[in-house]
């Protein structure tokens, strides 16, 4: 195996023909070169071109997953808005965004993050910059959060 070495900004080899090569790569085809030189594997052009390939696909179908989470999410608004009254109801505090996530399918925290985001530009939830502030938005039709954090009056 010849002697590589990895600097943040590229990859760079003994051979000039990998060494000019890594430099007009796409940057992610570069993080892809850099992982696999951390892992002590030769970063050969086709091994590269497969494993950039393999994290594209995996890019868009988890972009896709969580678009579909989301528009599902957002037919069920109201009663997403229901649960979150209801969890202030019961603990007096809103749930954390993880915690709303896993309650209704979402079970990684990018595509609760991307559907709270979705329901508050809608009216259908609202939150604040502290902790467990979660709440139900004006669109929502049910019971108000109730508790004295709802308020945001201790």
């Amino acid at each position: 195996m010849e002697p590589l070495s990895v600097s943040w900004r590229r990859v760079t080899v003994v051979r000039p023909s990998l060494h000019t090569m890594a430099r007009h790569w796409e940057p992610l085809a570069r993080r892809v070169a850099i992982s696999l030189v951390a892992a002590g594997q030769r970063p050969a052009r086709q091994r590269v071109e497969t494993f950039t390939r393999a994290r594209i696909i995996g890019r868009r179908q988890q972009t896709r997953a969580t678009r579909a989470a989301i528009a599902d999410l957002g037919t069920r608004a109201d009663q997403v808005a229901g649960w979150v009254a209801a969890h202030w109801h019961h603990h007096g505090h809103g749930p954390t965004w993880t915690e709303l996530g896993h309650a209704h399918g979402l079970p990684a925290r990018s595509q609760a993050t991307a559907a709270i985001h979705a329901l508050a530009r809608d009216g259908w939830l609202t939150t604040g910059t502290t902790p467990r502030s979660l709440r139900p938005g004006p669109r929502h039709t049910g019971p108000a959060a109730t508790g004295p954090a709802a308020t945001g009056h201790d």
